[in-house]
């Protein structure tokens, strides 16, 4: 009879411990669940607002709702422009975003309006000690908006304007000792305007160039797909289409899915 009563007292603490656990976890998961909704309701009138940052625009893309973030990346470019209320690596990175947004839709002119307002802004406030860009231009700061706008001048068949941002671009990197990729691109682009201006003579030094510089970075970042499809392209140029040919079946090897 005790042994009885025993376990009915343990069974009923039991029952009342499981009871207490599921309680918690029912107001634990409608505290979750109403952060949640908050926390949307907040994200969406900031959509509304043009008040997010430029990392809260990239996750908008990541969920799929490319746009909003349009939009979004829109009023923060004219927010940072406004106050300058940011890293402007962020603003760069933000022009470059929607530029490139508008050009994989076809659009090429507003690709284009976006990328020079950005320049035109730069090339204004760069001189002046009261801008971020001032402090971040003698610190090395390189604009590679020159490269994109570069390459869309390309693309209208502008190619003396192309090759003044290559110019402008390749100097700053001269100025700041820059030799990465980011050089041998500006190499490579002003040989395709070269090229297609028929100057084959200077396209051929620039191409030289480039292909030189390609083959080293290879040698120091031999996983590097994206390299072994430019030293394609440069090889192309120059009349090795064999060589080419060995190169960008390298780069399909090592990441068919973005080559």
């Amino acid at each position: 009879m005790e042994k009885s009563k025993k376990s009915h007292c343990y069974t009923f603490k039991s029952v009342y411990k499981m009871k207490r656990l599921y309680l918690l976890f029912i107001i634990l998961l409608s505290n979750v669940l109403l952060a949640c909704t908050q926390t949307n309701e907040t994200l969406e009138k900031r959509i509304k607002n043009g008040t997010l940052t430029y990392k809260e625009c990239n996750e908008l893309i990541s969920h799929g709702r490319v746009e909003e973030a349009v939009f979004s990346l829109h009023n923060f470019i004219l927010r940072f422009e406004e106050s300058e209320c940011c890293d402007v690596n962020d603003y760069q990175d933000a022009v470059l975003q929607i530029s490139n947004y508008y050009n994989k839709t076809g659009d090429v002119f507003e690709s284009h309006k976006y990328l020079d307002n950005a320049m035109q802004y730069i090339d204004k406030h760069i001189k002046d000690p009261k801008s971020k860009f001032y402090h971040c231009y003698n610190d090395g700061f390189v604009p590679i908006l020159w490269l994109e706008l570069g390459k869309l001048e390309i693309l209208i068949n502008d190619y003396i304007t192309a090759k003044s941002y290559f110019q402008r671009l390749q100097m700053a990197c001269d100025y700041n000792n820059f030799s990465g990729i980011l050089y041998i691109e500006v190499l490579h682009n002003m040989a395709i305007a070269y090229l297609r201006e028929n100057n084959l003579l200077l396209a051929k030094l620039y191409i030289e160039e480039a292909r030189d510089l390609y083959e080293n970075a290879i040698e120091k970042a031999p996983g590097f797909a994206a390299l072994y499809s430019c030293l394609g392209d440069t090889y192309v140029a120059c009349g090795h289409f064999e060589d080419a040919i060995c190169e960008y079946k390298m780069a399909i090897w090592l990441d068919s899915l973005n080559i």
